[in-house]
């Protein structure tokens, strides 16, 4: 009965989306009339039940079964659906509001707080943490993780407005068939190295506290020392979440994003091969010992660790041995604070549309329903796409040169 799926939302809103008790029949008629419902619901409903969810899944499926009952098709459900969450959802001004004066006092708190509106706003979760097909360890120790049920994103169809997926503009868009809803998106304006972006926490999490952090401006990205700059800015005022950017996988892309979470990830635990280089201010960098060709750049001065990525990554896109291509080549990096001290890991590939992505090149990858098979022939997609993702091989000669490039980069690039 969808008389009494409103009213329950309307409850629900009440305990976990910060709607005013003085505005439940407001928002109620708003629904009614939206759902063209003429009555309201007399009867009791469970307001104990209500408190203790912690997803609004129970909900929305109640009102999903409602309305296919009444004919709708399962995406044009949703959409109402969206529409209702988003309506009972504080405002984005009032979560802007909240979000900073929170900030101002303990930007953990304001982090929990944009978590919160993101995990009980957004309905029908299709990747859940435990979600785990299984766990592979490689020669070297590192452990690739293997994730099923990823989302199948929809290739969105723009007629200019928004511009694209990642434009703020999406925020209250109700949706159609070729544009996702953003009835429920609630982002909060960041200034990340003196540049305005915008923050969200990911519906469809891949790990905890899964965010994207993106530039207001639709722009073109590209891999620079600026991309180093806004990584380790954002974990400075953000410190128990890593960032990470892979800007270039596919040339040309439209808007400028990072994205990361709380999780440490497998790269994030590997150890250190060997040290190459160490500058006047105490920078490190540090080959790794993993399954991509990686390197540690570890200290305590950001402009002297943004030099040295800088240094590695114009030697990078000139990097030409005769097999590759400079014109392919691409960093992606990662950016996290650990006690003191700051980590920026470079990840070496030597091609721009590898399946390898910010993700995977992390030691993370994700299967949709249409991709699942046994396990073992997920294992050998992913080592074959690590495989091609390899700037050095692991032998004695493409190991040398490995350190070669590296020395010879921050030699000539950076003054040691």
């Amino acid at each position: 009965m969808i008389e009494k799926s409103i009213k329950e939302l309307i409850a629900y809103a009440v305990k976990h989306l910060y709607l005013s008790s003085e505005d439940k029949v407001f928002f109620e008629n708003v629904l009614r009339h939206h759902f063209d419902v003429e009555n309201t619901y007399d009867g009791e409903i469970d307001d104990l039940s209500i408190e203790n969810l912690g997803s609004p899944e129970e909900i929305a499926k109640s009102l999903l079964d409602d309305l296919m009952s009444e004919g709708k098709s399962e995406e044009e459900a949703k959409r109402h659906i969206s529409f209702a969450f988003g309506i009972v959802s504080p405002r984005p001004s009032q979560v802007i509001t909240g979000f900073e004066s929170l900030r101002k006092k303990d930007s953990e708190v304001a982090l929990m707080f944009l978590k919160q509106i993101e995990t009980f706003a957004n309905y029908f979760k299709e990747i859940e943490y435990d979600d785990i097909l299984f766990e592979e360890t490689l020669d070297n120790g590192m452990t690739l993780m293997f994730f099923g049920n990823a989302k199948e994103e929809k290739e969105a169809i723009s007629n200019g407005y928004p511009k694209c997926p990642l434009c703020y503009e999406n925020i209250g868009l109700y949706g159609d068939d070729n544009h996702e809803s953003g009835m429920t998106l609630r982002s909060v304006p960041i200034i990340v190295a003196d540049e305005k972006w915008y923050l969200k926490f990911v519906s469809n999490p891949y790990f905890n506290d899964h965010f994207i952090c993106f530039k207001d401006e639709h722009v073109t990205y590209q891999t620079d020392k600026m991309t180093f700059h806004r990584l380790l800015d954002f974990v400075t005022r953000f410190q128990s979440l890593f960032a990470g950017s892979d800007s270039e996988r596919v040339p040309g892309s439209e808007h400028e994003y990072i994205e990361g979470g709380s999780e440490p990830l497998p790269i994030f635990s590997s150890k250190d091969k060997e040290v190459l280089f160490e500058s006047e201010r105490g920078t490190r960098v540090s080959k790794l010992n993993y399954h991509l060709s990686a390197l540690r750049i570890k200290g305590t001065e950001k402009e002297d660790m943004m030099n040295v990525g800088d240094a590695i990554l114009k030697a990078w896109k000139g990097y030409d041995n005769g097999v590759i291509d400079p014109k392919n080549n691409r960093v992606i990096s990662y950016a996290r604070k650990v006690d003191y001290e700051y980590e920026l890991l470079l990840v070496l590939c030597p091609s721009k549309e590898s399946e390898v992505g910010l993700l995977e090149a992390a030691g993370l990858f994700a299967f949709s329903r249409r991709e699942m098979s046994n396990n073992e022939d997920l294992k050998q997609k992913a080592l074959k796409s690590l495989e091609e993702a390899t700037a050095f091989k692991n032998n004695d000669e493409e190991q040398e040169a490995f350190d070669s490039f590296v020395l010879g980069a921050l030699t000539k690039g950076h003054a040691a």
